[in-house]
């Protein structure tokens, strides 16, 4: 009371009926338990920002990986790479012979 109001402590002790000790006693540690809440909701405000900065940075690793897998897979689920067979190669089973009569 003594902190949201103009009157002096003199005036609240006699209007209350209490003594200004008293009052003085309630001022300072109300301002104490104040500055110690505050202390505590900096703290938690430091722990959550801590919290939120590492989860940040796992959500952009993930991001990076998935980018490179989209790269890679081309919208296929598997990671197959394309391999060029020229027609006239030899089909596995199947030997072909040479123009000049050898089997290759």
């Amino acid at each position: 009371m003594a902190e949201n109001t103009e009157k002096p402590i003199r005036e609240l002790a006699k209007d209350h009926g209490l003594s200004q000790g008293l009052i003085r006693h309630w001022q300072q540690r109300y301002r104490a338990d104040e500055a110690t809440a505050m202390l505590q909701l900096s703290s938690e405000r430091e722990a959550k920002m801590g919290r939120l900065q590492r989860e940040l940075e796992i959500a952009t690793q993930e991001q990076k990986i998935l980018k490179k897998r989209s790269r890679f897979s081309h919208g296929s689920s598997t990671h197959e790479v394309p391999v060029y067979r020229h027609p006239t190669r030899c089909v596995p089973g199947r030997a072909e012979i040479s123009s000049a009569g050898h089997i290759a």
